[in-house]
């Protein structure tokens, strides 16, 4: 086995432990940290669209998460790992197959003149597969749930002040 197939083998499997285990991390790279969206009943559909992933598609998305996680907040990334989806909003495709996407946004909680968390985050909200160049009403669908997920993600972080975010789900 290659080395590159070596690494992935072995991130997928510490990720697939830890989501076992009902964390949300995803990743934890050099400069931005991943995690998976949980709404306020513990559900989350990034991971159970993660959970249905293919073999192949598990190892294209944990190479195009790992190549985000350990660049430099703001580096762009090439159209082969991600698509803004929403600019205003901030929200964009993270890509695992030809067609499938889960929406994710970065955040990063400034709170009297320092950051809530140690490095910025990209949280990962909602799978869905892309059909046409532009976007149809499904996916425009999915990128308002990944808006709806970012709101209501900044809502509970504020009000959660020091606490863990997801022991209040």
């Amino acid at each position: 086995m290659a080395k590159s197939k070596t690494v992935v083998k072995v991130l997928k499997e510490l990720i697939d432990y830890e989501l076992k285990n009902n964390e949300a991390s995803v990743y934890r790279g050099t400069y931005i940290d991943a995690e998976f969206f949980f709404d306020q009943n513990g559900n989350s559909n990034a991971k159970e669209t993660y959970d249905a992933l293919t073999d192949d598609e598990r190892d294209k998305f944990i190479f195009n998460i790992e190549k985000i996680c350990n660049s430099k907040p703001g580096t762009a990334q090439p159209s082969s790992v991600s698509n803004i989806e929403d600019k205003k909003e901030g929200i964009f495709a993270l890509k695992y197959s030809g067609q499938g996407r889960m929406a994710a946004f970065n955040i990063t909680i400034i709170e009297t003149g320092k950051s809530k968390f140690e490095k910025p985050k990209v949280i990962i909200t909602n799978g869905y597969i892309k059909k046409t160049q532009r976007n149809s009403k499904k996916e425009v669908a999915q990128i308002n749930k990944a808006i709806k997920a970012k709101k209501d993600y900044s809502k509970r972080i504020k009000e959660a002040g020091k606490k863990n975010y997801y022991k209040l789900i």
